[in-house]
Parts: C-alpha cells; structure tokens; sequence
C-alpha cells in the first residue's frame, strides 16, 4: 500500500494563500462603531499572535531547553524566546475615534496617545503605504496602519471631523 504524498506545489500554495489574506483581512473585518465612538483594533491574526504567540513560544522554550543535550539546543531555545518578544511586539494597538478626539493604546495601555479634536493639525491618507496618519499641533501623531481594521471607515470619520484638513495621496 503506498502512502498518501501531498504534492510540494501544495506546500508553497498554503503559505502564500495565508499570507494573502493576512495581507486582505483589514478589509474584511469591521470596526466597532457605537454612538459617538468608533473602535479600532488591530486584525484578528496578529491579536492572536500577539497574546497566544508569548506563550507558546516560551512553552517550547522551556521544552526544548528542559531537554537540551547540546548548544545548538540551547541555541533554539534562545531563538524562541526572541520569537515571544516579537509576538508581544506584533500588537499594534487600538484606535478610538470619539466625538472628543483620537485615542491610541498598545501594549495593553503602556503606550498612549490621545489628541483631542481641537489639537488636530492635519491628517494624511497615504494609499501607497496603506497608513492614514493624523497629526496634533504638539507634534504627537497617531498612525492607522495596513493591520488595523477598517481603514475606509476610519478615512471617513477623519474627513467628517477634519473636511479642509484631511490629505488624500
């Protein structure tokens, strides 16, 4: 009886088709919109990796350290541990857009911006980089990356609020 092969050709598909529509799925998904607030999160891959990555990582870490026999062992297990920092690093944070201004959290609140309607100097839609950034008059700023959600949505609060303010590229 011979064995069930999948063809290599299937192997390199999976991975670009996944990485596609990681690359597609901030268009999918939908901002949070309540009355008055509009919420931003990251997409739903990278909030997964960014809280179950640090775990498994350091899980595998302390597997494959427990049962190290030699320095390259070791060696991979150091390698983990660096793979959880980046999967705590890949959080991108949320945007809150209310009636009173922009709000920005990340890293479960450790890092916050907030600009209030009345400090917004400009915003800047770049289609090229796939960013919508928004500028205060203190030089703080608030980026909309390719990894939230909804980036029409958020253009078009911008525009709403902003109107002669707001640069499309």
């Amino acid at each position: 009886m011979r064995d069930f092969e999948i063809p290599r050709l299937v192997w390199l598909v999976i991975p670009a088709a996944a990485a596609q529509f990681v690359l597609r799925e901030a268009l999918l998904e939908r901002a949070r919109l309540k009355p008055g607030l509009a919420i931003f999160p990251t997409i739903l891959s990278l909030r997964v990796l960014s809280v179950g990555g640090p775990i498994i990582f350091l899980y595998g870490s302390y597997q494959i350290a427990r049962t190290a026999q030699s320095l390259f062992d070791s060696f991979l297990a150091a390698i983990m541990v660096g793979f959880a920092c980046l999967a705590v690093y890949s959080e991108q944070g949320t945007i809150r857009v209310s009636d009173e201004g922009i709000f920005f959290r990340r890293w479960y609140g450790l890092k916050r911006r907030d600009i209030a309607w009345k400090d917004v100097r400009s915003a800047v839609s770049s289609r090229v980089l796939r960013t919508i950034t928004v500028f205060a008059g203190d030089g703080q700023s608030i980026v909309h990356t390719q990894w939230h959600v909804a980036p029409a949505t958020f253009e078009a609060l911008l525009a709403k609020q902003l109107k002669d303010n707001f640069i499309q590229r």
